[in-house]
Order: structure tokens, then sequence, then C-alpha cells
């Protein structure tokens, strides 16, 4: 049995029981979709592989007992056939309808929106790796009083070649979380993981604060803003230790935060929202692994009602 993270006891309750009553049999509806289409395969596989073996026993056995010549084209064709009745399951399961698990889980946040088919933003933001093409995947959308969040798997790729071929490589991937928020931040913070990227030359114009905040944690990144009052009554003890569990609860290896207008932007690089595998030989379904989505989707409510906060508390100043 799960063991549920206790973070609300009632909201967790909650979903304890949509857990129980949603995810699971859903994810077991899949999982019993994709064992029969690959029962339906090994019967089909084992039975033409009999077949294939006689029918080369009996053009082999007619060339030296008979002084046949050998049907090549007999051989092909029925290898042919054979082909194509072993991948027919194949062939049905990726053209039969399926059921998506993550818009089930979605459902249980009422208005949040999976949106599959859509291009990767646009932005032009130094906490965004240096690109040439992007594409996003599982996108997101929820809109709360005051508030709308759009968060996304993405991915960033460059030009490249070797000799003569062209092809993109990826350079960095992760889950892009923009927040828009209903009062305007009263200054702009960069924050940069220190085990990742950061143009410098980008901030010659803003301040260092990493030095004037006391909050330890502060020590794992590089933090521009300009603004000193600002950085200091956004960026308490309290933001540091939350902002660091969303990025284990994310399994993100690093972070990048950017707040400016009324727009707060974290990446986390490294890691993916949601991974469903669609593909007919994937392993089964983990259903713990909703739980703990759930439990990062808690995390990052809760982070901006605390950015809310430290933005009225740094207004009413």
């Amino acid at each position: 049995m799960v063991e549920f993270i206790e973070t609300n006891e009632e909201e967790q309750s909650e979903f304890e029981k949509f857990y129980l009553s949603d995810i699971v049999p859903t994810v077991d509806d899949v999982n019993r979709f994709k064992e029969k289409y690959r029962s339906k395969f090994w019967g089909y596989f084992w039975t033409v592989l009999f077949l294939m073996c006689v029918n080369l026993l009996f053009c082999f056995f007619g060339y030296i007992f008979n002084d046949h010549p050998i049907n090549y084209e007999q051989i092909f064709l029925v290898n042919a056939v054979a082909v194509v009745i072993v991948f027919w399951p194949v062939y049905q399961y990726h053209r039969a309808p399926k059921l998506d698990i993550f818009d089930t889980f979605l459902s249980f946040y009422g208005n949040w929106k999976h949106l599959k088919d859509v291009e990767a933003p646009v932005i032009d933001s130094p906490i965004i790796p240096p690109h040439d093409f992007a594409s996003a995947s599982h996108n997101v959308s929820a809109e709360y009083p005051g508030w709308k969040l759009d968060m996304c798997d993405i991915d960033y790729k460059v030009a490249a070649a070797i000799k003569k071929i062209h092809y993109k490589r990826s350079v960095s991937f992760g889950i892009l979380l923009s927040v828009k928020l209903k009062n305007r931040f009263s200054g702009r913070i960069y924050m940069f993981d220190k085990k990742g990227f950061y143009r410098k030359n980008k901030f010659l114009d803003l301040l260092n604060v990493k030095d004037v905040i006391a909050a330890p944690l502060a020590e794992c990144f590089h933090i521009f803003s300009d603004r000193a009052d600002f950085a200091l009554n956004m960026l308490p003890t309290m933001f540091f230790e939350r902002i660091l569990d969303l990025r284990d609860a994310y399994g993100a290896k690093r972070l990048y935060v950017e707040m400016q207008g009324n727009t707060l932007r974290i990446y986390f690089e490294g890691t993916q929202l949601y991974i469903e595998s669609n593909g007919l030989w994937s392993r089964k379904i983990n259903k713990e692994k909703f739980v703990q989505l759930n439990d990062s989707i808690e995390q990052t409510l809760t982070f901006i009602e605390t950015i809310q906060m430290l933005q009225e508390q740094h207004d009413r100043h």
C-alpha cells in the first residue's frame, strides 16, 4: 500500500480516496490493455515461427532428397506474410483509442487543463538556456483568484553538424513553470543554480545581492536584483527552504528563478513533469508516482502562496 506524504491531512485524505477510486483502476486498465496486445503478439510470433521453420525444412529437404531447386520466392513470400501477421497486434494497439492517465490525474484539481499539442512558449529570459529550438509537451494550465499558472515539459536544442550532416542537439530539458500574478513585483530578481549556467555579462547593471542575504541556503545560487531591499524582503530563509524542497519534489538537478513584472518563472532543469509510457513494450505504469506528483503540485501551490505573502509584506513597507 502506498504511504501518502503528510502535508495537509484533509487534502491527502481526499487524494487518497481519488487515488484508489480513479487512478488505480485507470492504471490497471491501461496495463491490462497493453498485456492483451503483448499476449497476442507472442501468440502469433511462436505460431508463425513454427510455420516458417516448417516451410524452410520443406524447401531444403526437397532440394537435398528430391533434387528440387530451392524456391526463394516461396521463402520470401512466406516470411513477408509472417512479418505482417506477427506485427498486426502492434498495429492494432497503436490504432486503438487509449486512456489518458494524466488527464484522469489532473481531474482531481478541478480547473487544471492538459494541452497536448502546443508550441513551446517563446520567452526572452536569462534563466532560459541559450538555444535555437524548443519543443514542449504536457502543457498544464490552471487559474486561481489572483493568479494563473502554466507549466510544461520543455526541451531546448541547438543546431549542430558533423561534417555535412545537420541535426538538432539537446542542450537542456526540464519543467518550465510560469505564474502570472495579480500584482506586479516592485523589483527584479534572477537566481541561478551555482552548478548550472548563467551569463554574467547580462547582469552588469544589476546588484549581486547574494552577500547581503542572511539566509545560509543563498550560497547555493548566484542572485542578482535591481533593488537590494526588494531582494532582502523577497528572499528570506523560508523562501530558500521552500524553493529547494520544491526542487527535490520535482527531482530537478538544478533550478533557476525569475521575478519580474507580474511574472514568477522557475525552470527546473533535468527533470520532467510526467512521462506517459504509451508504447506497447513500455514497463507497467507505477501508480505510486502519482502520489509523488500530487505532493509536488501541493508544494507548488504552497510556494506560490508564500510568494504572494512576501510580496504583500514588502509592498506594505
